[in-house]
């Protein structure tokens, strides 16, 4: 019974719900998955509103996912060898940024451009926000627990913002609002980087 008692104690003080930078890696994850679901689903008919025809579009969307399949198999060799995690954090984001702002401009030629830079964020921000909690913790009953948490908190947030983005483009017809809040997605994961190390 007293290890039993002490087990839970342990457990109690060692809960990822009371850690700061616990919530600040769900909020992460969230925020991360949210730009993913939003970009998958919202692109071609952005690329269309902007008089691609539906070919393009879709031709589009399969140019940004062969990038993101890339980085998939590539990014865990590169962060092996070169640099921090912050590094490679801020480059998928600068990516990211870029690509929206590429899209932005409604210039055929640049969303091609857009695609191919938000390929970069896409296959790369999911593998490294799943090993954020690895680097928090020592064991791994404290990394499962991390883990759970963010990718729960996490993927109820990405669940229900782009379908903030579908309620937002209804009102308004007008994907400037879309592209708006996938900028807001990536202004908060900039947020919560500079933070992580704050904490």
């Amino acid at each position: 019974m007293k290890q039993q008692n002490a087990s839970l104690q342990q457990h109690s003080e060692n809960s990822p719900w009371k850690s700061k930078k616990a919530w600040l890696f769900l909020l992460f994850f969230g925020l991360q998955s949210s730009a993913f679901f939003s970009i998958i689903t919202w692109l071609a008919p952005i690329a269309t509103s902007a008089g691609m025809t539906l070919l393009q579009a879709g031709t589009l969307l399969s140019v940004m996912t062969t990038v993101q399949i890339f980085l998939n198999i590539l990014l865990p060799l590169a962060m092996e060898r070169f640099f921090t995690r912050r590094f490679w954090l801020l480059v998928m984001l600068f990516s990211g940024t870029a690509a929206i702002l590429l899209f932005w401009t409604g210039n055929h030629s640049l969303m091609w451009g857009g695609a191919v830079l938000m390929g970069i964020p896409l296959g790369g921000l999911f593998p490294i926000a799943l090993l954020l909690p690895l680097d928090e913790t020592e064991n791994a009953d404290d990394a499962n627990r991390w883990t759970a948490m963010m990718q729960t908190g996490g993927f109820i947030i990405g669940g229900v913002l782009p379908l903030l983005i579908a309620f937002v483009y209804d009102w308004t017809t007008n994907h400037a609002y879309t592209l708006t809040i996938m900028l807001i997605l990536y202004v908060g994961m900039f947020i919560c980087t500079f933070l992580f190390n704050k904490e």
